[in-house]
């Protein structure tokens, strides 16, 4: 994996049984790092990516229920601003391609696993690609058992045998 930073700190990998149990378990990180008290990072800095429409659906859901302010650009306003000052940035891979955030999220990396032949698993590969390099800083993966997040959480524990 590349990353944007050359000596960032290295990404956290969420492989949880369900995918209701991921989506919780992210929300429960939003919340922790959007807590004034806690840390120091804003809402606008947040970049929540998802490789389907739906897959942004379920996720602007469950930000509403937890009462987190979201903002999710639309592909066809190039104009619109990706990020917007008081409000995590929900989109899919492909809408966030060209912009970078301090802090990602990709949701449901397990749906790219689910291409089957040669070519569809290469562009999920490249997707996957793209959405980890959007991060500057922190990067965290979410997603159930699957190929692609086990790849993924044996290069985060290489690199960090490395450090």
């Amino acid at each position: 994996m590349n990353f944007a930073v050359k000596r960032g700190p290295v990404p956290n990998i969420h492989i949880a049984s369900t995918e209701a149990d991921m989506q919780s378990a992210l929300i429960r990180e939003l919340r922790r790092i959007l807590d004034p008290k806690r840390q120091n990072v804003e809402p606008s800095d947040v970049l929540v990516m998802a490789p389907g429409r739906e897959d942004v659906c379920a996720l602007t859901s469950a930000c509403d229920k937890a009462g987190i302010l979201w903002h999710t650009p639309v592909s066809k306003d190039r104009d619109q601003p990706l990020f917007q000052q008081g409000r995590v940035t929900v989109s899919t891979i492909k809408s966030a391609k060209g912009f970078t955030a301090p802090v990602c999220h990709v949701a449901y990396v397990h749906n790219l696993a689910d291409r089957r032949d040669l070519e569809a698993q290469q562009q999920a590969r490249a997707e996957l690609h793209v959405a980890c390099t959007r991060a500057t800083i922190f990067l965290d993966l979410w997603g159930t058992p699957c190929d692609l997040m086990s790849e993924a959480d044996l290069a985060a524990q290489d690199l960090r045998s490395r450090s």
